[in-house]
């Protein structure tokens, strides 16, 4: 599938879609304040940038992603299982550097803060894509939004973290891995 495949099952789940170059930066004039739910708007987007990388911005699309970086050092997988938290199970794709982001739905009438770097402690390889952050597409997105779990507390809770114990929690995060 392509680039523009991917943006355009992005845009029919509702999420807002924006284009990145391969150093992640957006192309647009405005960045992320650009991104659209418009099948025309990315359409020509992916016509003037052909070789553009399709990302989604979280707050408004209604997401938290939780973004596990696995280089220099930094195991976010560990260093979740380390810290006693869950990933509960939801759609994952892989990133180009072993990494992953899992996609998770924010909770209904809370306005979550931008992203944030090293969750939990510093050097921790778990980034929050949350507000106005966004993440980049490298695979198709899910077929439905109800492939997407709610975001565990540890995700979006800002200051002390709890679990939840409403979430449906998969503690093996080796599944991530393979």
């Amino acid at each position: 599938m392509s680039a523009l495949d991917r943006a355009l099952a992005a845009q029919r789940l509702g999420w807002h879609v924006m284009v990145c170059g391969a150093d992640k930066r957006p192309l647009t004039a405005h960045g992320l304040k650009d991104a659209s739910t418009s099948k025309k708007t990315i359409r020509a987007w992916f016509e003037k940038y052909p070789d553009a990388l399709p990302a989604v911005v979280a707050g408004p699309s209604g997401l938290a992603i939780g973004d596990f970086d696995v280089k220099g050092g930094k195991d976010g997988l560990a260093t979740l299982t380390r810290l006693g938290h869950e990933l509960p199970a939801t759609w994952t794709q892989r990133t180009p550097s072993g990494g992953a982001h899992s996609f998770y739905a924010a909770p209904e009438g809370v306005e979550l803060p931008n992203g944030s770097a090293d969750l939990f402690e510093r050097g921790s390889g778990i980034d929050r894509r949350t507000g106005e952050s966004y993440a980049v597409l490298y695979e198709m997105p899910p077929a439905s939004l109800a492939e997407l779990s709610a975001a565990p507390d540890w995700l979006v809770t800002v200051g002390e973290r709890t679990r939840t114990a409403d979430s449906a929690p998969d503690a093996s995060v080796e599944r991530f891995r393979a």
